[in-house]
């Protein structure tokens, strides 16, 4: 009977010592399948926080045809689309800078220009500044600026960058209206562009510009009329886009209204300095008709009285006379002062003074004196004019 039941309890141990192995064994067998599932989405979760940090390179590894491949595909995809994103982004962004700092520069330009085109009223000056500033700004080959002749039958070089528009403007380089990009645009008073130079019809070949691959050329106009023309060429075919023909015309527009106002001013400067020497010469004679007819030249105070001069003027009036300027002048009786009268550059007569033997005049009293001549001057001619 002990035996039996030491038997009985062997096998009881035995049977506890299989279970929990088996159940060890279990539970490893389990974490190991519990282990290589999970690898994957841990695998998964691992590229996708390396993805949110930035790292759009990286890539889920696919290991199987499971729901768990079909989810590592389709993040792949959704980040392959996210890189296209952000690059389209990115580029869009670098195009838009450049637009930005382009627009910017150009506006700059314009701007540089229409000072000029403000503060210049010289003709030549202003042509040559405004040639400068668009081929340095716009970083081109050639610019050079043309005016139409007064019978509007040549377009005619009147500044050009570099040594070939010196060259030009030295043999007298001129385009008849209507023929050439020049000519064709002033005769139609529109923008003409060639983005390959040698393709269009119309334009004429310059030997002193043999690099020139595109070209524009643009009206100037002022006031509804075309007085001139700009062209503008480039070393690149199809350098000149749209927007930059935009703010060539603005800037043409511009130095056409300058050149018309420089050109209204020379012309009202003339008008006016033919007005004044008309009206110097009325005045002198005018002058002449006032002073013939009188015996007397001039008239002298001393001991309070005033009488007409007689005999010859003194040395020193006669000095100031011919030096057109205050004189003294150190003679018997005393120390002499000449002070010449003018209206509108004109010698009309002269004050003379005179001091006691052995007295000088002083600056003070020089000063005084031709201040007073000064304001006589105005009353004579006052004077004049109510005769």
């Amino acid at each position: 009977m002990s035996e039996l039941l030491q038997e009985f309890r062997a096998l009881g141990i035995a049977t506890i010592a299989a279970a929990v192995v088996g159940t060890l064994m279990l539970l490893l067998l389990s974490w190991l399948t519990i282990r290589q599932a999970m690898r994957p989405i841990g695998t998964l979760t691992e590229t996708a926080t390396a993805i949110a940090a930035g790292d759009l390179d990286r890539e889920a590894p696919i290991e199987s045809e499971d729901e768990i491949g079909t989810l590592a595909r389709a993040f792949n995809s959704m980040t392959e689309q996210l890189r296209g994103l952000i690059g389209g982004l990115e580029h869009q962004v670098a195009e838009r800078t450049r637009d930005l700092a382009r627009r910017s520069a150009y506006l700059e330009a314009t701007a540089d220009v229409g000072r000029a085109a403000s503060s210049i009223l010289e003709t030549g000056q202003l042509t040559e500044q405004v040639v400068e500033l668009i081929r340095e700004r716009f970083d081109l080959y050639y610019v050079g600026l043309f005016e139409i002749d007064p019978a509007r039958e040549w377009a005619v070089l009147r500044a050009g960058t570099g040594t070939a528009g010196s060259a030009m403007l030295a043999r007298g380089h001129r385009i008849r209206v209507g023929e050439g990009m020049i000519g064709w645009s002033v005769e139609h008073g529109q923008s003409r562009v060639a983005l390959v130079a040698e393709e269009d019809a119309v334009r004429l070949a310059t030997a002193e510009l043999p690099e020139t691959r595109s070209e524009a050329a643009l009206p100037l106009r002022s006031r509804g009329v075309v007085v001139g023309a700009l062209t503008v060429q480039h070393t690149q075919p199809g350098a000149f886009d749209p927007d930059t023909l935009a703010v060539l015309q603005t800037m043409a527009d511009q130095v056409a209204v300058a050149l018309d106002n420089a050109r209204l001013y020379t012309e009202s400067q003339e008008a006016l300095e033919a007005t004044r020497r008309a009206f110097g010469q009325m005045s002198r004679e005018a002058w002449r008709q006032l002073l013939r007819p009188r015996q007397e030249w001039g008239y002298r105070y001393a001991h309070r009285t005033v009488s007409p001069v007689e005999g010859e003027r003194s040395p020193a009036m006669l000095r100031a006379e011919r030096a057109e300027q205050t004189v003294q002048w150190e003679g018997q009786p005393g120390m002499s002062l000449a002070i010449p009268l003018r209206l509108r550059d004109q010698i009309v007569g002269v004050l003379g003074f005179r001091k006691g033997e052995g007295e000088r005049w002083s600056d003070e009293e020089t000063d005084l004196l031709e201040a007073f001549a000064a304001r006589l001057e105005t009353a004579l001619e006052g004077a004049r004019l109510y005769q």
